[in-house]
């Protein structure tokens, strides 16, 4: 949900506001624009929580096998839903956005994130 409102309100208003060029973009170059910043925003906030854990997560560190990761299933929920909102938005916005090799990565790391102990 949080990614589908980044991508239908929070992005087209903050390049509107930011960005001169926006408007003059067409539909199905705002769309793979919205795309972009979404993803980027997801990759900002997962490689943060990812480098937080690392160097602050103490039952992490002390134990990487059996050390409590609550902070790391966070984090893999994160990237999780993001993958499947971003797997909804190749699907329906196929034309600008759809690319079958797009698809194979978000399935595997899907299945890599939640069938691999």
């Amino acid at each position: 949900l949080i990614f589908q409102i980044l991508f239908h309100i929070i992005t087209p208003c903050l390049s509107t506001l930011l960005s001169w060029g926006y408007k003059n973009l067409s539909q199905e170059q705002r769309t793979e624009w919205d795309s972009r910043c979404v993803s980027t925003i997801h990759a900002l906030v997962v490689g943060g929580l990812a480098l937080y854990i690392l160097w602050f997560d103490d039952p992490v560190n002390r134990d990487h096998i059996w050390g409590d990761p609550k902070l790391v299933k966070v984090n893999i929920a994160i990237a999780s839903g993001y993958l499947i909102n971003d797997l909804l938005l190749l699907l329906r916005h196929w034309k600008t956005l759809g690319d079958r090799f797009f698809i194979s990565h978000h399935l595997a790391a899907l299945y890599a994130y939640q069938c691999v102990p």
